[in-house]
């Protein structure tokens, strides 16, 4: 420990006060990569080894620690813009991105990017997996095991673990699996809902103006509303009882008010 404190003692003495090479600013030795210093020159950042030669020319407006946002690679910003380079120094993603998450805060192996207002993933290895189209991308897992929730145009649909679509943008709203009914997410559509399965499919097509908690109001249904009048459904989707009451009470069981 005390050899390097000293080294890099002697590397700050040597690069500040020798005629050769003046830097504004010069880091711990290990503190963004293992075997480099960070140094700074009229605002800009780059790399030199313990012998002091420049590995990275000062170029970057801002260079993160290795291992922060991906395993081997820096986060690098110029001009506003993020990339990555790699534990040589080489960029391996070109500053391109306006934003650039830590890897496997939204996918497990991949980093989410924004460009041109739009989102989309990068894999491990820098290349898009999944481009730049969407308005918005939530978290995988967050609304659905496996999926990831995404809007486009002010619709939402799903994207598989692989980047695909498996359920198109064509809702307006869609709920968490299992906030409803306990394998299925509510959505609307046109004012109207419904519910679609595990599998994306469409269970209850979107027809009513209200869907309440199935088992808020009766074991196994939820109530459902539909111009004003109510009805219920089952665990199926069927309807048991036909939205035709203006209004009903709960007691020891259920009493309708039928319309009239």
């Amino acid at each position: 420990m005390k050899r390097i404190q000293l080294l890099f003692v002697f590397m700050s003495i040597s690069l500040l006060v020798n005629g050769q090479y003046k830097y504004d600013k010069v880091s711990k030795f290990g503190e963004y990569h293992d075997k480099w210093t960070l140094i700074e020159v009229g605002g800009l950042y780059g790399f030199i080894d313990k012998n002091g030669v420049e590995v990275v020319k000062p170029q970057y407006d801002k260079i993160s620690k290795f291992g922060e946002y991906h395993g081997k690679w820096a986060l690098v910003e110029v001009g506003g813009l993020y990339g990555f380079i790699d534990k040589n120094g080489v960029e391996v993603v070109k500053p391109q991105y306006d934003e650039i998450s830590k890897f496997g805060e939204y996918h497990g192996k991949w980093a989410l990017v924004k460009v041109g207002g739009l989102y989309g993933f990068i894999g491990l290895d820098g290349a898009q997996v999944v481009k730049p189209q969407y308005d918005e991308i939530f978290k995988f897992g967050e609304y659905h095991g496996k999926w990831a929730l995404v809007k486009v145009g002010g619709l939402y649909g799903f994207i598989g673990l692989d980047g695909a679509q498996v359920v198109k943008p064509q809702y307006d709203k869609i709920s968490p699996f299992g906030e409803y009914h306990g394998k299925w997410a509510l959505v609307k559509v046109g004012g109207l809902y419904g519910f679609i399965g595990k599998d994306g499919a469409q269970v209850v097509k979107p027809q009513y103006d209200r869907i309440f908690n199935f088992g808020e109001y009766h074991d196994g249904w939820a109530l459902v509303e539909l111009n004003g009048l109510y009805g219920f459904i089952n665990q199926e989707g069927a309807e048991v009882v036909r939205p035709q009451y203006e209004e009903f009470r709960i007691k020891k069981g259920l009493e309708f008010i039928r319309k009239g």
